[in-house]
């Protein structure tokens, strides 16, 4: 459950300006193109310092996004809304010298909990996107018309699946997210802190992703290659930022992780994908009736899963060179 700290009713007239203001920006609809308005975040006090600027950016960012998820239903703003808080979210983490933890500490409860709330939607949206694509490019009749099959199943999840996230979206008090976010930024101490903070948190980005790549060499599982995953996004959003604030030389090594990630995430998704077709084929019900469409697919998702296969072992043997590589060295006197 998301953050509360105001009843419901005080969070959807809490959140009532910025989804006026979007509803005038965009159209509804998946297939639709959105246009962003973004509410005004503008602190009370000018920041003229890198990280303040980058940090009321990315606010107004996310508040416009989060306004257009509440009401457009489309997929590409779902995901670009859960981007956006894993890099807010990197933001508080490299801010050590804010005074008072507390308003950081619930602003980044909030944007684990709206990423939670998310996620079975965007599994829903790029599961649909795969399988609609498969249909298409069956190699026979049968198997067009399994994918076909899933497909459907998998769209009627989404819609239902959708509604429920919408209706979770109104229980998130943005208004009192943006407040305690402003509050966060203007209890920063001295800005010259930054540069320390975010090598600091480079460091132990760095460590981390390491240490899960060193146990996805010795054991390859599925879990394993998903803490990877997720080790990895936490440091490139790291370097992101440091890139964007304080060096940035550091944008090929962010450019290089985001390469890393995007074919962990070609792995993920089709991981993803078989697990739901194989509980699609197997449920007891209809078991007897997919015998066909069971056979028909078959070879494919042995083909699907050889694939994901080749692109996990490619992702890891690029992390390692990427980690024999690396270029930040830890400062001693830090």
């Amino acid at each position: 459950m998301p953050p509360r700290s105001r009843s419901p009713s005080a969070l959807r007239t809490g959140n009532a300006a910025f989804l006026a203001d979007a509803k005038t920006a965009a159209p509804t609809g998946r297939d639709k193109k959105v246009t962003r308005r973004k509410p005004d975040t503008k602190p009370a006090r000018a920041e003229t310092d890198a990280l303040g600027k980058l940090a009321h950016k990315r606010l107004g960012d996310f508040a416009a996004l989060f306004a257009q998820a509440m009401i457009a239903d489309d997929p590409k703003t779902v995901h670009d809304l859960r981007v956006a808080s894993r890099r807010l979210q990197q933001l508080l983490r490299a801010l050590h010298s804010v005074k008072n933890k507390k308003p950081a500490k619930k602003a980044g409860d909030f944007l684990r909990a709206l990423r939670q709330a998310l996620g079975p939607l965007r599994n829903l949206d790029v599961m649909a996107e795969m399988a609609a694509a498969r249909a298409q490019a069956g190699h026979s009749a049968a198997t067009r018309g399994t994918w076909l099959g899933i497909a459907s199943a998998i769209e009627k999840e989404r819609a239902e699946e959708n509604a429920r996230a919408r209706e979770a979206m109104k229980d998130f008090d943005l208004t009192g997210f943006l407040d305690r976010m402003t509050r966060t930024l203007h209890s920063r101490s001295a800005q010259d802190s930054d540069a320390k903070d975010l090598q600091e948190t480079t460091e132990r980005r760095f460590q981390s992703w390491s240490d899960a790549l060193s146990q996805v060499v010795t054991e390859p599982t599925v879990k394993r290659l998903h803490a990877l995953r997720i080790a990895g996004k936490r440091l490139r959003y790291s370097i992101e930022l440091r890139a964007a604030v304080s060096d940035g030389t550091l944008k090929p090594l962010a450019q290089s992780l985001a390469k890393l990630q995007d074919n962990l995430g070609a792995w993920h998704d089709v991981h993803t994908l078989m697990q739901y077709v194989d509980a699609y084929l197997n449920q007891k019900e209809l078991r007897a009736e997919r015998a066909g469409e069971s056979r028909a697919l078959l070879s494919e998702v042995e083909r699907e899963q050889k694939r994901g296969q080749t692109q996990a072992d490619e992702a890891i043997a690029a992390a390692q060179s990427l980690r024999n590589s690396w270029p930040i060295k830890s400062d001693p006197a830090a």
